[in-house]
């Protein structure tokens, strides 16, 4: 008896609508956010594995198997400064194995 009552209130209505749309854009937000994210993951990711495919070209392998671990933006970011200004194939490859996921 009161489920319809309060479904035929207007005001129940336009708070329902309102909640409902204030939900979704908050979904969407969220999902755009993680998204971009992703994409910068992806990017920095492909940064790292195309510096050590021009400078250690026996590292890519390696690479591929350790930056696919790694999440973090700020991780991967950090990591393609010191592998782009590693002195040697020796160092990158300590560098590619301390690699943090």
């Amino acid at each position: 008896m009161f489920d319809s009552l309060l479904e035929q209130n207007p005001y129940i209505q336009e708070l329902k609508d309102r909640v409902a749309a204030e939900a979704e854009a908050k979904g969407k937000a969220e999902g755009k956010a993680e998204g971009e994210a992703e994409g910068e993951v992806k990017g920095l990711q492909v940064a790292v594995i195309e510096i050590v495919r021009r400078r250690f070209p026996a590292l890519v392998d390696l690479t591929q198997q350790r930056v696919e671990r790694v999440r973090k933006p700020d991780v991967l970011s950090q990591f393609v400064g010191q592998i782009s200004t590693a002195p040697d194939e020796a160092t990158a490859a300590w560098l590619i194995t301390t690699l943090a996921a």
